[in-house]
């Protein structure tokens, strides 16, 4: 039977449920996207259970989760914090003395006439003695300049009357720091009066070559460290801690960076422009969702958390997971406020999922091959004879 034996209004019917149901198979044939669905994200999260644990977002996940990046709460040890500066005239193990004699007598010990005798570059050695002639083997790391001079005056006067002793140190590799990465000039530099503070020691070794705001200062002390953001150094006058003879002072630039997939107009591995990064800000970097395919509704972070924070999101719903997925929708003016309290983390991965038309929009466009799918559409449903 032809349309031509059907009604009108029947045959409109029958040939709008024609094409919709040729969209739905196309639909269902296959067609590309930048991935999963929403409702595909969150099923995911039910089928890995227990490693994945779903968080649609609110304000008490904000608090467990949303500003946990260690990079906020990057500080110096107290052990660093409150330590007091070194004694510039303190000598170390591998600092340099110049001591200068002067005796009473023409013929004096050291065979000088009417002037001192200066003995250059006696280095400190590793028990940290140091050798002087007619005085012998004297102990000088530990002591001041100024006991070393007494004591080394005594030694001395047993040899020859009243001699007249200066001693000037030169730091050498006993009071020293070392000074890597993004510096102007690295090396080992000595501790000295004017150098004895984190601050002036980056200064002495020509200051940091990155912008400040993306330098991360690391001290390492022995089997301890610390570091602090470049910025809040410069800020706050409680981190510019005392050196210690030892210190290793290593300058780098922030490596951070999340992965941004799915329905965005950029997809890309993203650095941090900053040391903290919110949601709303890192969808600004990417240039926002894709106007043709993106879903304000539908964004997801999905990240590696740590058992104590899977543990306080979860409750008695916990059960070992090590993922979570966090779900925001902009669509609402909370989910905005939410993904501006909600910082982006090393290693998290950023997902947009696509609006639920845009696969029908696709599904008609490899149907008809029309440029505007939704006014084909249009078209094709409303304007059928």
């Amino acid at each position: 039977m032809g349309d031509q034996c059907l009604p009108s209004n029947l045959v409109l019917m029958l040939r709008k449920l024609a094409l919709l149901s040729l969209v739905g198979t196309v639909s269902a044939c296959g067609l590309p996207r930048p991935g999963p669905t929403s409702q595909e994200v969150l099923a995911s999260a039910d089928a890995l259970n227990p490693h994945v644990l779903a968080v649609p977002i609110n304000k008490d996940v904000i608090r467990v989760a949303g500003t946990q990046s260690s990079t906020n709460d990057m500080t110096f040890p107290d052990s660093f914090l409150f330590t007091s500066k070194i004694n510039a005239e303190l000598i170390h193990e591998g600092d340099i003395l110049n001591v200068t004699v002067w005796e009473n007598i023409d013929d004096g010990l050291f065979g000088t006439i009417n002037g001192p005798a200066t003995l250059t570059e006696v280095q400190v050695d590793e028990q940290g003695f140091v050798f002087i002639p007619y005085a012998g083997r004297i102990k000088a790391a530990g002591q001041t300049i100024e006991n070393l001079r007494i004591d080394l005056a005594k030694k001395v006067s047993e040899q020859t009357p009243d001699p007249q002793i200066m001693i000037n140190r030169v730091p050498g590799d006993g009071a020293t720091v070392t000074i890597l990465g993004g510096i102007a000039a690295q090396g080992v530099y000595p501790i000295e009066r004017s150098v004895r503070n984190l601050r002036s020691m980056i200064a002495k070794a020509g200051g940091v070559t990155a912008p400040s705001e993306l330098t991360e200062i690391l001290v390492q002390r022995g089997k301890i460290s610390g570091s602090i953001w470049l910025d809040d150094l410069l800020a706050d006058a409680e981190y510019d801690i005392a050196l210690r003879p030892g210190d290793q002072i290593t300058i780098r630039q922030d490596s951070r960076s999340f992965t941004a997939i799915g329905a965005f107009s950029g997809q890309s591995l993203v650095e941090f422009p900053k040391p903290t990064l919110n949601l709303i800000e890192a969808l600004g970097l990417l240039g926002g969702l894709s106007p043709q395919s993106g879903s304000p509704k539908s964004i997801f972070i999905l990240r590696q958390e740590p058992t104590e924070t899977l543990r306080a999101l979860a409750g008695d719903d916990y059960a070992n997971q090590t993922k979570a997925i966090y779900a925001f929708d902009l669509t609402k003016p909370s989910g905005l406020f939410f993904a501006e309290a909600f910082d982006v983390q090393d290693g998290d991965i950023v997902y947009a999922a696509e609006a639920p038309y845009t696969q029908f929009q696709k599904a008609i466009q490899a149907i008809a091959g029309v440029t505007n799918p939704i006014s084909s559409v249009t078209n094709s449903l409303g304007g059928l004879p």
